[in-house]
């Protein structure tokens, strides 16, 4: 049996999900289907209350290590991650939705399933 695909749709608003996002990505443990919108790679941690910076700051951003793949020893700061397959972000879930749809489909024989999954598709429409 062929490796099963496992799809996640990720709106990569972080850049921990965007390493998280590109190191599962790149072992093919999943299939991306994101927006390229959003190129960040640099790793972060939020301190509250540094008054000593400057006293109009709630909150800083200090950078604590480089992006840097442990896989390809690339970084990839300003590349973002490319995903497997590009959408828009509003089309992102039904795009990996309808995928899942057709796997399923190809992979069912139960007449009453292909009949849901059929339903399912056609109410999705064309994105």
């Amino acid at each position: 049996m062929d490796k099963m695909k496992q799809l996640l749709t990720l709106l990569l608003l972080s850049c921990s999900l965007t390493a998280i996002g590109t190191e599962i990505s790149q072992e093919r443990k999943l299939e991306l289907i994101n927006s390229i919108e959003k190129k960040i790679a640099s790793n972060y941690v939020l301190q509250e209350n540094l008054e000593a910076i400057h006293s109009s700051l709630d909150k800083i951003a200090i950078p604590i290590a480089k992006a840097v793949n442990p896989i390809t020893k690339a970084n990839w700061e300003g590349t973002g991650v490319k995903p497997d397959i590009e959408t828009s972000r509003e089309k992102a879930f039904p795009t990996a939705y309808r995928l899942v749809l057709q796997e399923t489909k190809a992979s069912t024989a139960h007449p009453e399933h292909l009949k849901e999954i059929q339903q399912k598709l056609q109410d999705l429409g064309t994105l």
